[in-house]
This record gives C-alpha cells, sequence and structure tokens, in this order.
C-alpha cells in the first residue's frame, strides 16, 4: 500500500480521553488507521499506544471493531492478532510469519499522535512553560485543509465569529498587521483596537482600558500548525497588560475535504491558576 508523503509527519489523531480500553478507528489522509492501547488506560496519560491498518491483512476485517490482548489488537473474524510493530500471529497458524502496515505512535499533550513507521521527524513540541492549560478538543470541519487554515489565519472574522478575542468590526482599518516568512514558518503580528468584552471577563483578562489586542501566530508546515500568542498592550504607553494566551492549533487531514483541528489553550498562570484553584475548592 503507498502512503501519502504528509503521513510522514507526526499528527494528533484522537484527544486522550477519545482512546480508552478498545480500538478506534481514525482516518488520515484517508487511510483508515486502527489505534488502541497496548494496557490498561492510565489514570493521568502517558500510556502507550500502538497503530497499525485497519484492515486485517487475512481477510480484510476492521481491527478497530476487535479487542486489545496482551499489548496487541485482535482481529474479531478470526482472531488473529497485530503487534504495534506489525507482526502478526495466526491462532491456526502459530509459526507463520505474517506483517501488516504499522505506524509510530505515541500519546503526548493530551492527545494521540500518528506517523508513518520509521520516519526521522521531530515531535511537534509547543513551549508552554510557565503556562496553565485551560482547554483542549478536538473539531471536526468538511472542508480541505488549505481552506480551513486560510480561515484561522485571517483576522477579519474575529469581531463577527469570537466571543471574546478579536477586533472592532468597525475599526479593523486600524490593524496594524507585519509579516514574516522563512522557508519553514510564516509569522503574521496583528495589533488593534480590542472588540468590546463584557466586564466579568475584562477582569478576568485584566487589560488595560487604552487595550489593543494582539494576535501573533507564526504557522509551520510539517505537520500544518499554528500557535497563536495573544495577548494586550496599552495603545497608549506600549507596555503588555492582561494576561498571556497561547493556542495551539493542529490541522489533520482525514480526507481531501475533510479537516480535524486539534486546539490546546494556554494562559498564564496568574488570574487563571486562582479561578482554577477557586473553583476546585468550591467544588468540594
Amino acid at each position: 500500500m503507498t502512503l501519502r508523503p504528509e503521513l510522514d509527519f507526526w499528527h494528533p489523531v484522537l484527544t486522550s480521553e477519545e482512546l480508552g480500553d478498545t480500538p478506534e478507528k481514525v482516518r488520515l489522509l484517508g487511510t483508515e488507521v486502527s489505534v488502541f492501547r497496548t494496557a490498561k488506560k492510565p489514570l493521568r496519560g502517558g500510556g502507550t499506544v500502538g497503530a497499525v491498518l485497519d484492515r486485517c491483512p487475512h481477510r480484510g476485517a476492521s481491527l478497530s471493531k476487535g479487542h486489545v490482548r496482551e499489548g496487541c489488537v485482535v482481529c474479531p473474524y478470526h482472531g488473529w492478532s497485530w503487534a504495534p510493530d506489525g507482526t502478526g500471529k495466526s491462532p491456526g497458524n502459530p509459526d507463520g510469519r505474517f506483517r501488516t502496515q504499522a505506524f509510530d505512535a505515541l500519546e503526548s499533550d493530551g492527545a494521540i499522535w500518528i506517523k508513518r513507521a520509521g520516519t526521522a521527524v521531530p515531535f511537534p513540541r509547543f513551549d508552554v512553560a510557565g503556562f496553565l492549560e485551560i482547554a483542549r478538543f478536538r473539531r471536526r470541519v468538511n472542508a480541505p485543509l488549505e481552506v480551513v487554515l486560510d480561515n484561522f489565519i485571517e483576522v477579519e472574522h474575529t469581531g463577527n465569529v469570537h466571543y471574546v478575542l478579536g477586533y472592532d468590526t468597525h475599526r479593523l482599518d486600524e490593524v496594524i498587521c507585519k509579516v514574516e516568512t522563512t522557508p519553514e514558518t510564516v509569522r503574521v503580528y496583528n495589533q488593534g483596537p480590542q472588540k468590546p468584552m463584557p466586564w466579568a471577563l475584562r477582569k478576568l483578562f485584566r487589560y488595560p482600558p487604552n487595550a489593543h489586542f494582539v494576535d501573533d501566530w507564526t504557522t509551520r508546515f510539517a505537520p500544518v500548525s499554528s500557535v497563536y500568542d495573544q495577548y494586550w498592550i496599552d495603545r497608549l504607553t506600549g507596555e503588555r497588560g492582561g494576561d498571556f494566551l497561547r493556542n495551539a492549533v493542529f490541522f489533520t487531514p482525514v480526507e481531501d475535504d475533510v479537516t480535524d483541528l486539534f486546539v490546546f489553550v494556554f494562559a498564564e498562570a496568574t488570574a487563571w491558576v486562582a479561578s482554577a484553584s477557586t473553583a476546585c475548592c468550591s467544588s468540594r
């Protein structure tokens, strides 16, 4: 089976919460893959995972409809088992040597990631030291990756679509935009008038009265992902005020016309930590 070159890079395919103790079928660039935990799901994530082609080579059954036994995914049709490295065993022919397409798989940052086995590419780490994770989710969009990415990297929609972060629709002509490119990245710095925000949210974010909202994002292409640094500056003094947000968005190509968004949202550990601690104490 020929795999597309984009599979050489790490792509998130499930959140950690979506993968339990039974296999899950995912699609990546039109390829169906069975993803499974090689041991019971750990309480705090970080377990070992495996991924093989979802179609059993024996009779074509879907491995994701099977179960996991002794670290292998077991076909529901004839009981053939497949290890994370792609080696297989047949109950009726225990001495036989069988293989299927395997994928490198790991669990990190609250998500399950896969790529073509054996490709020497770095894992896409994002720097969140000193930040508190406040949200993590996956959303499916019925549109090609290029279209979805194009919508995410322009700011005109923020005044109408975003409830909190974005620019005043009536003052978009005041937004400053600066672009920097390298062979691997595109960076865009946007600065302009913050759209009106409810008082409670202004207090939570702690931004100054004369605030300009800054959306400073960098997009990379192996895999396709964007990291958004978002904060406020006083338009009169140029000094930063309020809390700093960092959002990492990965654009996973499910099909040519379907894209999964994996969004990781972080905030500076200041007022957010206090709010989280208060909520935790109140729930006890």
